[in-house]
């Protein structure tokens, strides 16, 4: 299937720039080692390989009806999927072609990326139920369940399961035997996924905190900002960096959270940074991934998808891969901030890319990157007194959410279409004079 422009190119046409032929699938080439694979979801279900070189398709599968981007993890030549669907919410696929190893059914739709960890597949779901299911053949190892919605992907440490609940606790769990070790409370849902660092865990609440508590559930200190915290926490020698509602990527101190500075992400950044060489990338829902100095908060570089970016960015050999609802997946130079490729997509780009080596065996998964800001985008948080009575109106817009709430581009720009067959037309005078002269 081809097209006239990319999104992005169509979108630019608004305001006046030229209009540019292209089709669906990589544009550019990357300077990613040849081999290696780039595993998405994107809404309408389908599971897609890439090649990290230059974006093109190794395989795609669809799995089930059209709900939201299903969350791929990689593990010992294993892609594992959680699909927000009615029925066989987890899925493991051959790595090499997609085909199905397994389906598993949790107690409610999936709405995480599934962490993996010597062998155990960890998913949390709507019903408030955790379930680890054995790696191999799917079957259900145990079950815990929470008061209320799981929005956020697991993290295993030490043999303990760690995790949120929209009950606004993070439980500590036997990883073996799935019995509750301790709970910590907030006032508000928490949507992120537990960092553990040495003998802290650190994680967001809708509260507007950012919380630092020890591995036996006592609080150390926690954190003030001005909006909801869904974006996990990453954490380094000396300091934490958090993302906010408020428009806000913070530095704290990790000893006693004092502020080392701030970045204006310029609209609410929903997704996971990543670190890397001193430098944090983090995407933002004005439709920028920025690159941000750990020295000082500097911005080193900003790319612009032109639409929200809520897929947690990935790294790998210099390359920063990250989603749009722009349709596009991109890989852009971690260095520079140029874009190496583009692949559109059928549907919005809500996961995080997921990368295997075709060298190296996946290592496990000690935290899975969190959903929420792909699945709950447009979901405010609860005011604190609401309690459950809000449940049923979170569920109606968790589900809208789940839908891309941006309209194809092609339908938004007037006159595309004919602005493409004169483009056509012009090209071909063009050549015909050249061949006359």
């Amino acid at each position: 299937m081809t097209r006239s422009c990319n999104r992005r190119q169509a979108l630019a046409a608004i305001g006046g720039a030229a209009l540019a032929t292209g089709t669906l699938g990589p544009i550019g080439a990357a300077a990613a080692d040849a081999g290696d694979t780039v595993y998405v979801g994107e809404d309408g279900n389908y599971v897609r390989a890439l090649d990290v070189s230059d974006g093109s398709e190794r395989w795609s599968r669809r799995l089930g009806t059209r709900v939201t981007s299903p969350l791929p993890t990689v593990w010992n030549g294993t892609v594992y999927a959680a699909v927000a669907a009615d029925s066989e919410t987890v899925h493991a696929l051959d790595a090499d072609d997609g085909s199905v190893r397994w389906t598993a059914s949790t107690e409610g739709t999936a709405r995480t990326h599934p962490t993996v960890v010597d062998g155990v597949v960890y998913v949390g779901d709507e019903e408030g139920v955790l379930t680890a299911l054995d790696a191999a053949d799917g079957t259900t190892k145990w079950e815990f369940e929470a008061n209320s919605a799981i929005h956020a992907s697991p993290t295993v440490a030490g043999g303990t399961v760690y995790f949120g609940s929209d009950d606004g606790n993070v439980y500590a769990i036997d990883a073996d035997t799935g019995g509750e070790s301790w709970s910590f409370g907030t006032s508000n849902r928490v949507r992120t996924t537990p960092v553990v660092d040495g003998s802290t865990v650190y994680f967001g609440s809708d509260d507007q905190y950012l919380y630092a508590v020890s591995t036996a559930g006592s609080e150390r200190w926690r954190y003030e900002t001005d909006g909801y915290v869904r974006s996990t926490p990453v954490v380094d020698d000396d300091h934490v960096y958090v993302a906010s509602a408020d428009e806000t990527l913070y530095a704290l101190e990790r000893s006693d959270a004092s502020e080392v500075w701030e970045f204006s992400t310029v609209d609410v950044a929903r997704t996971t940074p990543i670190l890397d060489d001193g430098t944090l990338y983090i995407g933002s829902d004005n439709g920028d991934l920025f690159a941000v100095s750990t020295d000082d908060g500097s911005r080193e570089w900003s790319f612009s998808t032109a639409r929200p970016v809520r897929s947690s960015p990935t790294l790998a050999d210099g390359t920063v891969f990250v989603g749009s609802d722009i349709e596009s997946l991109f890989a852009i130079d971690a260095e520079t901030g140029v874009e190496e490729w583009e692949v559109e997509m059928t549907g919005a780009v809500r996961s995080s890319p997921a990368i295997s080596r075709a060298d190296e065996g996946p290592a496990d998964e000690e935290a899975g990157d969190e959903a929420d800001e792909a699945e709950d985008a447009d979901d405010e948080p609860a005011d604190e007194t609401e309690g459950d009575d809000d449940e049923s109106d979170e569920a109606a817009t968790d589900d809208d959410a789940s839908q891309s709430d941006e309209p194809e581009v092609a339908f938004e720009v007037p006159g595309f279409e004919i602005a493409s067959a004169l483009l056509s037309i012009g090209i071909v005078s063009y050549l015909l004079k050249k061949r006359a002269d």
